[in-house]
């Protein structure tokens, strides 16, 4: 686009001064954003090429910091449970449904990576609500506590009788750097550059962390609920 205006400049083609060019190439790029996200959503066959494009944004990012109310987090999901969230439907087929899954399993070998840090607060409600089986989400929170004894890794956990100033965010999102805000809803998801939409998220981020159990009781809250699980399967 920026190349087509320049030669509109050049040819008299309108008053466009560099100043006016880059604003506009900023502008159409914000779209372009938006457009993409709602489109690779709703649209069947394009799930899986949005996790990828999560994929991308974690894996340039050396800090990525995540919040889920319901749901456990995208990178520490099992294959089960990923089975479970992307299951076919109207707006999802047998085919995208099993490449995401295939992509989001991808995005959790990110999770190894020593030069990245992760920063993870998850509402105890996802912890306690059996996907698949009881069995199944005994495997589910082991996985979390292994990959939450990795250094490089920060779990938390917001409890359910946390006192709080407010309510609890009912939106999942995650934070690459200071450079990018996915932000979720049961409609879509949208990957977000404005920097002041970030520090918003950063903030509540900083605040939602202050409020969780510390990373040791985190674990050990995980450790009663496999057990639990077990128990029943």
């Amino acid at each position: 686009m920026r190349a087509v205006l320049q030669v509109y400049a050049q040819h008299g083609v309108g008053s466009l001064s560099p100043e006016r060019i880059d604003e506009l190439v900023e502008q159409a790029q914000a779209l372009e954003v938006e457009r993409v996200d709602a489109r690779v959503v709703l649209q069947s066959g394009s799930a899986h090429r949005f996790q990828w494009r999560i994929h991308e944004a974690e894996r340039v990012a050396r800090l990525v910091r995540s919040y889920h109310p319901s749901v456990i987090i995208g990178p520490l999901q099992t294959r089960s449970y990923a089975g479970a969230v992307f299951t076919p439907d109207a707006q999802l087929d047998e085919q995208d449904a099993a490449q995401s899954v295939d992509a989001r399993m991808e995005r959790a070998q990110l999770l190894t990576d020593p030069s990245r840090s992760w920063q993870m607060v998850q509402n105890e409600q996802a912890l306690r609500w059996p996907v698949g089986s009881y069995a199944q989400q005994a495997e589910q929170l082991e996985s979390i506590a292994r990959i939450a004894a990795q250094p490089n890794v920060s779990f938390r956990v917001l409890a359910l009788d946390t006192v709080a100033p407010r309510p609890a965010p009912v939106s999942g999102f995650h934070l690459y750097d200071d450079t990018q805000a996915l932000v979720g809803t049961e409609s879509g998801s949208t990957l977000i550059q404005d920097p002041d939409y970030i520090a918003m998220y950063a903030q509540l981020h900083v605040e939602l962390s202050e409020l969780a159990l510390s990373e040791d009781e985190s674990l050990e809250l995980l450790r009663r609920l496999m057990h639990d699980y077990r128990e029943r399967s």
